[in-house]
């Protein structure tokens, strides 16, 4: 074997094994950020569920935004496969920092391996892998099921990835738009995305939009315009 490898497995042994829950087992659910809890069944991630996240821009801050919710509440999270996600984004969309272990894309040869490992040890793993088989997503899917974590995928758009199983929760990123930009200047200063759930565990197709981040730095849900009825006569009214 590759010193170099063995050393590699080794490091991520021992890291893996200092990964100790604080969210009990017997807890159903990881929880998630506010903004995101009407986005997702009973208002939280399932243990042993399955999630993916894909479509267009905003795939990755959404991805990171469901990991900072069970970090905060005290779990270990990992990333593995992820090279343009940042330790700055992660920190923006949450995440604490002091509970995330980004791992490097393996070879080819080694995802199974890692991505089980990972899945054994930590609450929450994201996972960004472009060429994984059927039979091998099911088994890890299995895998999160029998050790109650959540197995997260992004499926990037436009380079031919498929997560080749139904998964539990599907959020669909659908439009995606920066703010604070005028013609030709100024400074981007919020993210709006629009999303969709749905999935086998979904009871029906939900949809949100979200600031990723707001003015302000945060995550948030896009508060809902009401609109009171106008009264035009006898009991008539308008809706505006």
């Amino acid at each position: 074997m590759d010193p170099a490898r063995n050393a590699s497995a080794e490091r991520l042994s021992d890291v893996a094994g200092l990964a100790r829950p604080v969210c009990l087992a017997d807890e159903q659910s990881l929880p998630v950020l506010t903004a995101l809890e009407g986005l997702l069944p009973h208002g939280g991630l399932q243990r042993g569920f399955t999630v993916t996240v894909q479509g267009g821009p905003g795939t990755n801050a959404l991805a990171l935004s469901l990991m900072a919710g069970a970090s905060r509440a005290g779990s270990w999270v990992a990333a593995v496969g992820m090279p343009s996600l940042g330790i700055a984004s992660a920190a923006e969309m949450g995440v604490v920092l002091e509970r995330l272990i980004l791992v490097a894309a393996p070879t080819s040869g080694r995802w199974p391996k890692v991505a089980a490992s990972l899945i054994d040890s930590f609450d929450l793993v994201l996972v960004n892998w472009p060429d994984a088989s059927t039979g091998m997503v099911r088994r890890l899917g299995l895998r999160a099921r029998d050790r109650r974590a959540v197995l997260i995928s992004v499926v990037s758009a436009g380079r031919g990835q498929a997560w080749h199983e139904a998964a539990d929760v599907c959020l669909t990123v659908t439009s995606s738009r920066w703010e604070g930009l005028g013609s030709g200047h100024g400074r981007l200063t919020a993210r709006r995305l629009e999303v969709e759930a749905s999935g086998r565990r979904s009871p029906m197709s939900r949809s949100s939009t979200l600031w990723l981040p707001d003015r302000s730095g945060r995550v948030a849900e896009r508060p809902t315009r009401t609109v009171e009825p106008v009264p035009l006569r006898d009991g008539v009214f308008e809706i505006g």
